[in-house]
């Protein structure tokens, strides 16, 4: 014998089955301001959690090759230790527009955070519709920063490759 359900419990059901799913925009924005709250308080620990070291020097180190070839400068690329520099709190501090503020919520970040088939995600810079300020992926169950767009990078008191 076959028993049916009825449409409420049906729709019910649905309804509890899309509770469980997270939509991967809000789970990124999420992981996103994670990052942004760890790098304006200094979080050390709570920022690495969030990158992707190793694809973050890979990411950077052919903007900063493709910059200096755009220059006629040959450079075969960064010393680990420069770009290890270049990656840390401070550096994503120096990206937002004001640096002093609350980072943004979730649902603001949730704004300018568009996620590509579930797996990258791209935070533009506020006004810009084209450029990806960062760049993240998924990793598991954390979305994981793995690119920055050196543009927005500014050599930070002190540092000087």
């Amino acid at each position: 014998m076959r028993k049916t359900i009825g449409p409420g419990l049906a729709g019910l059901l649905l309804l509890g089955l899309a509770a469980c799913g997270v939509d991967a925009k809000d789970e990124a924005a999420k992981d996103v301001r994670d990052l942004l709250v760890a790098a304006q308080s200094g979080d050390t620990e709570a920022f690495e959690a969030g990158i992707d070291r190793e694809k973050l020097k890979a990411d950077l180190r052919v903007q900063v090759r493709e910059a200096a070839r755009e220059q006629g400068i040959d450079i075969g690329g960064p010393s680990d230790a420069t770009l290890d520099r270049m990656i840390g709190p401070d550096a994503v501090r120096a990206i937002q527009p004001d640096p002093a503020a609350a980072p943004p919520t979730a649902t603001q970040i949730a704004e300018i955070l568009d996620v590509r088939d579930k797996t990258r995600a791209c935070l533009r810079a506020p006004g810009d519709a084209d450029g990806c300020a960062l760049t993240f992926e998924k990793q598991g169950e954390r979305w994981m920063l793995i690119g920055v767009q050196t543009s927005r990078l500014e050599l930070l008191p002190g540092e000087t490759g």
